[in-house]
């Protein structure tokens, strides 16, 4: 019936995820219907990995950056900085990059500086921003800091979901910031004019 179909597509998924042996692997897979076609499918191509980055990624780090955000560059808070050259988590599926989390700490906060997830949907950038906030709370921060810009909605929305409240609003300083990144555009996300930072916080403790 349809809560044996049920049971046997848990122990399947769970038995894939964890690397044992699959159920219905051999004599018994015919036992088992297309829907566990589909799930296994599905959660193979959804599974990845979230890690600390070590030096051998820095290449693929910086491509990521440049490949993804135009730049190796980005101007925060008036201040030009290079995401790559700062710790990083990285959300990696065999040898690709698909997610980013670049952060510095500087005393009791920490600051997050890039935050890139290729593949909506499998909860990258919560993971992503999880993996800092626990690293920056091992490293002795209060809070974490993050700024984005009056256009990206769906960053506002990301962040405030998470747990970060609006701490401040910089009107007009991204004319400041093109005076360091000329090639910053005049318009956004969704044909929104890109005047503003907006900086959200995080508590840590």
């Amino acid at each position: 019936g349809g809560r044996a179909v049920i049971q046997r597509n848990i122990a399947y998924l769970t038995a894939l995820q964890t690397g044992e042996r699959l159920p219905g692997d051999g004599e018994m897979s015919a036992f088992y219907d297309a829907s566990h076609v589909d799930n296994v499918e599905n959660v193979q191509a959804s599974a990845y990995t979230v890690r600390r980055a070590v030096t051998a990624d820095l290449p693929a780090v910086e491509a990521f950056v440049v490949a993804h955000w135009g730049s190796a560059r980005q101007v925060i808070n008036g201040e030009l900085v290079e995401p790559a050259a700062f710790s990083c988590f990285v959300a990696q599926r065999a040898e690709e990059l698909i997610g980013l989390a670049s952060f510095r700490v500087e005393g009791a906060t920490c600051q997050l500086l890039l935050l890139n997830s290729l593949e909506p949907g499998l909860g990258m950038g919560r993971r992503l921003v999880d993996a800092v906030a626990d690293a920056a709370r091992g490293a002795g921060c209060r809070r974490m800091t993050v700024v984005t810009t009056n256009d990206n909605l769906p960053a506002l929305r990301f962040y405030q979901r998470y747990g970060f409240v609006i701490h401040a609003v910089r009107p007009n300083a991204l004319a400041a910031a093109r005076r360091l990144k000329p090639e910053i555009p005049a318009v956004g996300v969704d044909d929104i004019p890109l005047r503003d930072e907006i900086e959200l916080e995080l508590k840590l403790a």
